[in-house]
């Protein structure tokens, strides 16, 4: 059998087959190794070559496809970033619960994806940021002005303290804006004619004339049986559920209660001026403006040599007698934090900028202009305009500083010691507090039992409630140390836990009682109100049946969408029904609190687009240009997706 096997696959035909076999297995094996192997993406984008014309999503060949990953660390850092945001923004309101939900998880995945498929498509369609949009972003950062205008100066200082080059940050500020690119076209391009903003008038400034009757829900209903109250607490035992409980133990770190340590001897102060004195010294600084001459970090020796040539080509026009820098800056710098400000830099001392930028700076006298001068962002002609020379502080003006900066240093240092020798015997035994505490010198202390959202003392504090709650810690695990202020840390570990558990009937058996009693009665007020109802809309008048049930009937008129008066509820009710028929009324069902309520409405009148002037009329057009183009926004992304390849993994986000 084997050999009649080999027999039939010899020969050119037996090779063909297997060739034409091999070239799908290759791809199929290729691709599942690629993608498969290891991945820990949350989300991937795949796009077809741009030569392909129909870009199915079954296209076999889908190795050629062009990936965008998120990876899952990619993903926590925009988290954290996210949740920081949001916390700063909302202050005491903040609730960690909420943002540490799956559901928060599950949209900002989405952002991202619509992200990577803008970031993709604008790359496509081979769009750009004007330099323009990029230099006005910037100078729009609070962060970067000062007195409310944009300083250059300010500007890289804040990034030096970030660690970031102004080419590496307008690089992100460009990447960011290619993000808002289409979106802001689209929704820019949205146009709402005078016809759709005036309908939109009319019927949002629409009122109407109403009448109805309230039902209470306090209808006289028989009591329960006992039988009644059990089946009624079986089908409702998720409300009665004695919540999960954890205790905890606990170590906590007080920097303000330590030892307060001795403050140093005059010897030990003037020797720590000496080895610091220059921290005492005002550096010496120069005035500056700069022309950039940006070099891509890839650029090959031709364009170097190009840019170093445009660059001296620069420095001799700024030479030339007469010569305007700051106006030359502003046509051919390539510093978009500094060329609408003619290139100025402000004052710089020695160490801000890079070591070449420097020495060629404090090597000019003022009022001259350097050679081109290389750095990691291209070469630089620099025009050194004004010096300030600096001083120095003596010791007896300095000596309280040194003497309470020694104190809060020890004070660090002790803080530092005893949480390190702390954590270190955690990372030996991460499944126990007590060796850490007797190590660390400082006592173990315990919670009693406590629930989500209630805990006093430090079970209160949200991230504790956060460490305690979570998979680990539920596990019995040590937490990471837990900042509850400055030099104020706590580690907390389970020591007990009671999962949730219903109430017993017995103990609870009144309150459920009630309930079902409450339920019973709004059920009847219900079943009126719907027989009410069913009259109504049968052609009985509304004020007559009210006066047969013995119900106040009640009436206004006049009233818009956003009324408050009457409840809510009902207004919400009585717009959702259809116009009257000349005469009659429409009616409906709303149910206000514990009430229900027979709504009818009489009359309706469209909005008076005479008390709605000009200008509110445009800001009210705009507005609803904006809802228009978000919904527009929305399509657009749909569309992405179904013309690319999206797949997300939820299980991967935490």
């Amino acid at each position: 059998m084997l050999q009649k096997l080999r027999e039939k696959t010899t020969g050119w035909v037996a090779v063909v087959i297997i060739g034409l076999l091999i070239i799908p297995f290759a791809f199929v094996g290729l691709q599942s190794y690629v993608s498969g192997a290891g991945d820990t993406s949350v989300a991937r984008v795949e796009a077809p070559p741009e030569w392909w014309p129909s870009a199915p999503h079954a296209w076999p060949l889908s190795l050629l496809w062009e990936q965008r990953e998120v990876s899952q660390q990619d993903f926590q850092r925009r988290y954290q970033t996210y949740r920081q945001q949001m916390q700063q923004q909302m202050g005491e309101r903040f609730d960690p619960r909420q943002f540490d939900s799956d559901d928060t998880r599950l949209q900002l995945l989405e952002r991202v994806v619509d992200e990577q498929l803008l970031r993709l498509e604008v790359e496509r369609r081979r769009l750009l940021v004007p330099d323009a949009l990029v230099r006005e972003q910037i100078a729009n950062e609070v962060v970067f002005q000062i007195d409310g205008r944009f300083d250059s100066n300010q500007y890289r200082m804040a990034l030096m303290g970030a660690g970031m080059t102004p080419l590496g940050f307008e690089r992100s500020v460009r990447e960011d804006l290619q993000v808002q690119l289409l979106p802001s076209e689209i929704s820019r391009t949205t146009l709402v004619d005078a016809g759709q903003a005036e309908d939109f008038l009319r019927i949002s400034g629409q009122q109407r004339d109403l009448q109805w009757v309230e039902v209470a829900a306090g209808e006289e209903v028989p009591a329960p049986s006992a039988e009644d109250v059990a089946s009624f607490y079986d089908a409702h035992a998720d409300r009665y559920m004695q919540p999960a409980r954890v205790a905890l133990e606990y170590v906590e770190i007080d920097g303000s209660t330590l030892p307060e340590p001795a403050v140093p001897g005059e010897d030990e102060l003037r020797q720590r001026y000496e080895e610091e004195s220059g921290r005492f010294v005002e550096a010496d600084q120069r005035l500056v403006s700069h022309i950039l001459v940006a070099v891509p970090a890839d650029a090959d020796a031709a364009a170097e040599d190009a840019a170093r040539g445009e660059a001296a080509a620069l420095a001799e026009q700024a030479r030339a007698e007469g010569a305007d820098f700051a106006a030359l800056a502003r046509e051919a710098s390539d510093d978009l934090g500094s060329k609408a400000a003619g290139g100025d830099l402000g004052w710089l001392e020695r160490g801000i900028a890079e070591a070449s930028f420097d020495d060629a700076l404090f090597a000019l006298e003022p009022g001259q202009v350097s050679d081109p001068v290389r750095t990691a962002e291209g070469w630089h002609v620099i025009q050194l305009r004004e010096v300030r020379e600096g001083d120095r502080e003596s010791f007896d003006e300095v000596r309280d500083s040194l003497a309470s900066e020694a104190v809060t240093q020890a004070r660090q240092q002790a803080f530092s010691e005893l949480s390190g020798r702390l954590m270190d015997q955690v990372y030996q035994d991460p499944g126990s507090l007590a060796p850490a505490a007797a190590e660390a010198g400082v006592k173990l202390q315990t919670t009693p039992l406590f629930a989500r959202g209630e805990g006093e003392g430090i079970a209160a504090n949200a991230d504790v409630q956060q460490a305690a709650f979570s998979e680990a810690g539920l596990q019995g695990q040590v937490s990471d140390p837990i900042e509850l202020g400055p030099q104020h840390i706590v580690l907390v570990r389970v020591r007990d836990q009671k999962p949730a558990t219903p109430r017993p009937l017995e103990q609870i058996r009144e309150q459920v009682q009630d309930d079902l009693l409450a339920e019973r009665r709004a059920e009847a007020a219900q079943a009126r109100a719907e027989a009410l109802l069913a009259r109504a809309q049968e052609g009985a008048d509304l004020p007559a049946l009210a006066e047969a049930e013995g119900l106040a009937l009640q009436e206004a008129d006049d009233v818009g969408r956003s009324a408050a008066s009457p409840a809510p509820e009902l207004v919400r009710a009585a717009f959702d029904l259809p116009k009257p028929e000349e005469g009659a009324a429409s009616y409906g069902l709303a149910r206000v609190g514990d009430r229900y309520a027979v709504v009818g409405v009489t009359e309706v009148g469209a909005g008076d687009l005479s008390a709605i002037q000009g200008p509110m009329r445009d800001m009210l057009r705009n507005q609803l240009a904006g809802a228009y183009g978000a919904v527009e926004v929305r399509a657009y992304l749909e569309a992405l997706r179904r013309q690319y390849r999206v797949s997300t993994h939820p299980d991967r986000l935490r």
